[in-house]
Protein backbone atom coordinates (compact mmCIF):
# COMPACT_ATOMS: atom_id res chain seq x y z
CA UNK A 1 0.00 0.00 0.00
CA UNK A 2 1.36 3.38 -0.94
CA UNK A 3 1.98 6.05 1.68
CA UNK A 4 -0.60 8.45 0.10
CA UNK A 5 -3.26 5.73 0.07
CA UNK A 6 -2.67 4.98 3.74
CA UNK A 7 -2.95 8.66 4.65
CA UNK A 8 -6.21 9.00 2.69
CA UNK A 9 -7.57 5.88 4.37
CA UNK A 10 -6.74 7.24 7.84
CA UNK A 11 -8.31 10.61 7.00
CA UNK A 12 -11.42 8.85 5.72
CA UNK A 13 -11.71 6.76 8.88
CA UNK A 14 -11.24 9.80 11.14
CA UNK A 15 -13.86 11.80 9.20
CA UNK A 16 -16.30 8.88 9.37
CA UNK A 17 -15.82 8.58 13.13
CA UNK A 18 -16.33 12.34 13.57
CA UNK A 19 -19.51 12.21 11.46
CA UNK A 20 -20.88 9.34 13.57
CA UNK A 21 -20.06 11.21 16.80
CA UNK A 22 -21.78 14.33 15.46
CA UNK A 23 -24.92 12.39 14.51
CA UNK A 24 -25.06 10.65 17.90
CA UNK A 25 -24.61 13.99 19.66
CA UNK A 26 -27.41 15.60 17.65
CA UNK A 27 -29.74 12.67 18.26
CA UNK A 28 -29.20 12.34 21.99
CA UNK A 29 -27.66 15.55 23.27
CA UNK A 30 -28.68 18.25 20.81
CA UNK A 31 -30.76 21.24 21.82
CA UNK A 32 -34.48 20.49 22.04
CA UNK A 33 -35.30 23.72 20.22
CA UNK A 34 -33.18 22.64 17.24
CA UNK A 35 -34.72 19.16 17.16
CA UNK A 36 -38.25 20.60 17.27
CA UNK A 37 -37.43 23.10 14.52
CA UNK A 38 -36.17 20.25 12.32
CA UNK A 39 -39.28 18.15 13.00
CA UNK A 40 -41.62 21.02 12.16
CA UNK A 41 -39.64 21.86 9.03
CA UNK A 42 -39.76 18.24 7.81
CA UNK A 43 -43.54 18.09 8.31
CA UNK A 44 -44.10 21.35 6.43
CA UNK A 45 -41.83 20.16 3.61
CA UNK A 46 -44.06 17.08 3.18
CA UNK A 47 -46.91 19.30 2.02
CA UNK A 48 -47.57 18.62 -1.64
CA UNK A 49 -48.87 20.96 -4.30
CA UNK A 50 -52.45 19.80 -3.88
CA UNK A 51 -52.71 21.23 -0.38
CA UNK A 52 -53.11 25.00 -0.53
CA UNK A 53 -54.25 25.81 2.98
CA UNK A 54 -53.27 24.94 6.56
CA UNK A 55 -56.30 25.33 8.80
CA UNK A 56 -54.14 25.30 11.94
CA UNK A 57 -50.37 25.01 12.15
CA UNK A 58 -50.76 23.10 15.41
CA UNK A 59 -51.51 19.92 13.47
CA UNK A 60 -47.90 20.06 12.21
CA UNK A 61 -46.36 20.92 15.59
CA UNK A 62 -45.29 17.89 17.64
CA UNK A 63 -44.19 19.77 20.76
CA UNK A 64 -46.03 21.67 23.50
CA UNK A 65 -45.82 25.46 23.45
CA UNK A 66 -47.41 28.45 25.19
CA UNK A 67 -46.27 31.43 23.12
CA UNK A 68 -44.90 32.04 19.65
CA UNK A 69 -42.79 35.14 19.09
CA UNK A 70 -42.33 36.23 15.47
CA UNK A 71 -39.59 38.84 15.10
CA UNK A 72 -38.82 41.34 12.37
CA UNK A 73 -35.43 40.74 10.75
CA UNK A 74 -34.14 44.05 12.12
CA UNK A 75 -34.67 43.25 15.82
CA UNK A 76 -31.40 43.05 17.75
CA UNK A 77 -30.41 39.87 19.62
CA UNK A 78 -30.54 41.53 23.04
CA UNK A 79 -34.06 42.78 22.29
CA UNK A 80 -35.18 39.25 21.34
CA UNK A 81 -33.81 37.90 24.63
CA UNK A 82 -35.57 40.71 26.49
CA UNK A 83 -38.94 40.11 24.82
CA UNK A 84 -38.83 36.32 25.16
CA UNK A 85 -37.55 36.57 28.73
CA UNK A 86 -35.03 33.81 28.23
CA UNK A 87 -31.44 33.82 27.04
CA UNK A 88 -30.95 30.40 25.51
CA UNK A 89 -27.62 29.05 24.37
CA UNK A 90 -27.59 30.13 20.77
CA UNK A 91 -29.23 32.80 18.74
CA UNK A 92 -28.18 33.95 15.33
CA UNK A 93 -27.90 37.55 14.29
CA UNK A 94 -30.11 38.37 11.35
CA UNK A 95 -27.85 39.88 8.76
CA UNK A 96 -30.15 40.43 5.78
CA UNK A 97 -33.75 40.99 4.84
CA UNK A 98 -35.62 37.77 4.35
CA UNK A 99 -34.14 35.98 7.34
CA UNK A 100 -36.67 34.73 9.83
CA UNK A 101 -36.80 34.53 13.63
CA UNK A 102 -39.60 32.47 15.20
CA UNK A 103 -39.36 31.45 18.86
CA UNK A 104 -41.77 28.95 20.46
CA UNK A 105 -41.79 28.99 24.27
CA UNK A 106 -43.24 26.57 26.84
CA UNK A 107 -43.16 27.46 30.54
CA UNK A 108 -40.66 30.27 29.85
CA UNK A 109 -38.24 27.91 28.07
CA UNK A 110 -37.45 27.96 24.35
CA UNK A 111 -38.74 24.73 22.80
CA UNK A 112 -38.34 25.65 19.13
CA UNK A 113 -36.24 28.29 17.41
CA UNK A 114 -36.64 28.78 13.67
CA UNK A 115 -34.16 31.12 12.04
CA UNK A 116 -32.37 31.73 8.80
CA UNK A 117 -33.14 31.99 5.15
CA UNK A 118 -36.16 30.22 3.65
CA UNK A 119 -33.91 29.00 0.83
CA UNK A 120 -31.93 26.90 3.30
CA UNK A 121 -34.92 25.39 5.14
CA UNK A 122 -37.28 25.35 2.12
CA UNK A 123 -39.99 27.00 4.26
CA UNK A 124 -40.91 30.69 4.48
CA UNK A 125 -43.30 32.14 7.06
CA UNK A 126 -44.96 35.48 6.34
CA UNK A 127 -47.00 36.91 9.21
CA UNK A 128 -47.64 40.25 7.49
CA UNK A 129 -47.56 43.40 9.58
CA UNK A 130 -46.10 42.93 13.03
CA UNK A 131 -47.41 44.43 16.27
CA UNK A 132 -45.27 46.18 18.90
CA UNK A 133 -43.79 48.93 16.72
CA UNK A 134 -43.13 46.49 13.91
CA UNK A 135 -40.60 44.54 15.99
CA UNK A 136 -42.52 41.39 16.80
CA UNK A 137 -45.88 39.67 17.22
CA UNK A 138 -46.90 37.24 19.94
CA UNK A 139 -49.31 34.34 19.42
CA UNK A 140 -50.81 32.12 22.08
CA UNK A 141 -51.01 28.33 21.68
CA UNK A 142 -54.81 28.63 21.69
CA UNK A 143 -54.68 30.91 18.62
CA UNK A 144 -55.52 29.37 15.29
CA UNK A 145 -52.55 29.85 13.00
CA UNK A 146 -53.94 29.47 9.49
CA UNK A 147 -51.82 29.82 6.37
CA UNK A 148 -52.22 29.92 2.64
CA UNK A 149 -49.47 27.84 1.05
CA UNK A 150 -47.78 28.34 -2.27
CA UNK A 151 -44.94 26.16 -3.43
CA UNK A 152 -42.54 28.17 -5.54
CA UNK A 153 -40.45 27.04 -8.47
CA UNK A 154 -37.57 27.04 -6.00
CA UNK A 155 -39.44 24.30 -4.03
CA UNK A 156 -39.84 26.62 -1.03
CA UNK A 157 -43.15 26.36 0.81
CA UNK A 158 -44.37 29.94 1.24
CA UNK A 159 -46.75 30.11 4.20
CA UNK A 160 -48.74 33.35 4.29
CA UNK A 161 -50.53 33.93 7.57
CA UNK A 162 -54.29 34.41 7.37
CA UNK A 163 -55.48 36.66 10.16
CA UNK A 164 -58.38 35.18 12.08
CA UNK A 165 -61.33 37.53 11.74
CA UNK A 166 -63.59 35.75 14.25
CA UNK A 167 -62.84 38.28 16.99
CA UNK A 168 -63.56 41.19 14.63
CA UNK A 169 -66.82 39.58 13.50
CA UNK A 170 -67.92 39.04 17.10
CA UNK A 171 -67.25 42.69 17.91
CA UNK A 172 -69.13 43.87 14.83
CA UNK A 173 -72.11 41.63 15.61
CA UNK A 174 -72.20 42.74 19.26
CA UNK A 175 -72.79 46.35 18.11
CA UNK A 176 -75.98 45.41 16.28
CA UNK A 177 -79.21 46.55 17.92
CA UNK A 178 -81.54 43.74 18.88
CA UNK A 179 -85.19 44.57 19.43
CA UNK A 180 -87.11 42.23 21.65
CA UNK A 181 -90.86 42.56 21.67
CA UNK A 182 -92.54 42.08 25.01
Amino acid sequence: MKKNDAILLIIGIVLSILAIIYIIYKLFFGDIWAKNADKLNRKICQIDKEEEYINDLNKYISFDWDKLYVFNENVQIDRIYEVVGNKWESINKVTNDGMQQLVFVKDSKVVCYIYGYPKRKKVSYDFGNLDNNGEYTIFDSTDTLSFEIKIGKDKIRYLNFIKNNNEENILENSNETINIEE
